[in-house]
């Protein structure tokens, strides 16, 4: 009996630093598994925060433009749409304008140097022109006419913006967006 005690006694103690060692990488391995989740977290906010943080840099660049002096005129089935487009805050740089009329629109789009400054305060006079057929009446939708902006800040991030035209004096700018 006295034996089987001692025998018992050294495979028990002789067994204890393999199961702590066993329990200490089970652990070890739950704590790099966390650690590891933890961090892939983490680097997903900072993204997210880098992105909203570069947004937030180039909106502050952004030239903004604006509709003003808007006039409407309709003489029989002739249609007149004079406006200006102003640049309201931070002046652009090379502006190119063009648009998607169809055939039957005259656009007269105002002559500007592409390569300057333009600075705040600038005012763009647009003048559109159309004739309908006597049995074809103006109704105010989305058409898909547009005249589209294309221009970039005083740092040279390029920037796109559209002003939408549905009939009639609806004139609509949409935000400007960043390009790549």
């Amino acid at each position: 009996m006295i034996y089987s005690n001692i025998l018992l006694r050294e495979i028990y103690w002789s067994e204890i630093p393999n199961w702590i060692q066993a329990v200490g990488v089970v652990i070890a391995s739950v704590g790099l598994v966390i650690t590891l989740l933890l961090q892939r977290k983490t680097l997903k906010e900072q993204q997210i925060i880098t992105k909203l943080e570069q947004k937030r840099f180039l909106d502050t660049y952004l030239p903004v433009l604006e509709i003003e002096n808007l006039h409407y005129k309709r003489d029989e089935q002739k249609y007149e749409v004079k406006f200006d487009i102003v640049i309201k805050e931070r002046g652009l740089r090379n502006l190119k304008i063009h648009h998607n009329f169809p055939n039957d629109f005259i656009i007269d789009i105002p002559y500007y140097i592409s390569d300057v400054i333009l600075p705040v305060g600038k005012a763009l006079s647009f003048k559109i022109f159309f004739e309908l057929e006597p049995v074809i009446v103006e109704i105010v939708e989305y058409s898909g006419n547009t005249i589209i902006f294309d221009f970039e800040d005083s740092l040279g991030n390029k920037y796109q913006q559209y002003l939408i035209y549905k009939g009639a004096d609806s004139l609509f700018v949409h935000p400007a967006f960043h390009r790549k």
